[in-house]
Parts: structure tokens; C-alpha cells; sequence
């Protein structure tokens, strides 16, 4: 189901905009050459086991030719299962929340790249509302669930791996999976919808 569905559950996906952007949210932020402007996002949540899992293709530019690329993915709600480009695969570490990707050779990033950086991954839903917080939060009423993410100022990195800084600025396409009977909502335009025989 493309476009975020939800009766139940409400994506906020602001993980590139805020205007008072706190010392936490600069990690990685004197990297002026890198611009993500593009993401590829396809998520699978998982109520009862308060779980999700999907990847993400990042389109990115870059101004001189770069061997790493330093992401966001939250080590502490996030696993990387593996990264991927040009259908090889890449070899990556994590530095705390810091997700450095290490290309083969130099290469230039161009914006109109047919070939993104795809980052397949799964997550915890760990986030209980709290003030200071922000990720993906699952709760129970009766017998329907309701799930919900958090992403501002810099918390789109605990549910999605990104280039997790206000100020870069980027354009997104969703497909997100739930179970039946619950629907996904969000902002943005709806481009299509599919049921399965238990998920929509």
C-alpha cells in the first residue's frame, strides 16, 4: 500500500524540518558534502510483537567524490541487516547512532542516480510517549491496536535509517504494510492501495 494508511496509526514524518535544532540533532551536521533528496521508504509493522522491519532507498548527491557516507540508524531500536548499491553490497559500521557506509572506490553521487543506497533493516517499537523521545510507539485498546512515530527534531533515526538532520531537506515515497482490518494514514498524496489476505 503506497501513501501511509492508518485509521489506527499515525505517521509524522518530519525527520527534515524544525527550526530549533538542538546540539544532539548536529551529529554528523559538517558534512556539506552530502544532500539526501530522495527517500524510498517500505515498512512493515508488527503489532503484537511491537516490531517492524523494511529498507530504504536514499538518493544523494554528493559535491566531491566521496568513499563513506555517515547516515543516522539508532543503535539502540535499530538493526542493520545489510546495505546495498548498484546491487553490491556495502560494507558498513556503526558509531553509536552513526551509520558510516564504505564504497569500494571514490565515487560522485549524482541526484538523478537510478541506483540509490538501499539499507534493509528492523526495529523495536521501545517509545512510550515520553516527552524527550520520539520513534515508533505501539499501544493496545481491547482487541485494536494503534500505532504512531515520532520524528521531530531528530528522532527519525530511531525508525528509519536516514541523514537524520533538519536542515537537509528531502522529498519521500512511502509503502507501508499493516495488519488487517487496520488502515495507515499520513500526510502527502495517495498513489494506490492493495489488500492482502491479512494485511492491507
Amino acid at each position: 500500500m503506497i501513501w501511509p494508511f492508518l485509521v489506527c496509526l499515525m505517521l509524522l514524518l518530519l525527520p527534515i524540518t524544525g527550526t530549533s535544532v538542538p546540539p544532539e540533532a548536529r551529529v554528523g551536521s559538517g558534512r556539506p558534502h552530502l544532500d539526501v533528496t530522495r527517500y524510498e521508504l517500505t515498512m512493515r509493522f508488527h503489532p503484537e510483537q511491537k516490531t517492524f522491519d523494511g529498507n530504504v532507498g536514499i538518493y544523494a548527491r554528493s559535491f566531491t567524490p566521496i568513499s563513506e557516507m555517515t547516515l543516522h540508524a539508532s543503535q539502540s531500536r535499530l538493526v542493520i541487516d545489510s546495505v546495498r548499491f548498484r546491487n553490491l553490497a556495502v560494507a558498513y559500521r556503526r558509531d553509536n547512532d552513526e551509520l558510516v557506509l564504505t564504497f569500494e572506490k571514490p565515487l560522485m553521487l549524482e541526484e538523478d542516480t537510478l541506483a540509490p543506497v538501499r539499507i534493509y533493516y528492523s526495529g523495536r517499537a521501545i517509545y512510550n510517549g515520553e516527552y524527550d523521545g520520539g520513534g515508533v510507539m505501539i499501544t493496545r485498546a481491547g482487541t485494536s491496536y494503534r500505532i504512531g512515530t515520532l520524528s521531530q527534531p531528530n528522532f527519525a533515526r530511531t525508525w528509519w535509517p536516514c541523514n537524520d538532520i533538519p536542515s537537509d531537506k528531502a522529498t519521500m515515497t512511502m509503502t507501508i504494510t499493516v495488519p488487517r482490518p487496520m488502515t495507515a494514514a499520513s500526510n502527502g498524496i495517495l498513489a494506490s492501495t492493495s489488500l492482502g489476505d491479512s494485511t492491507s
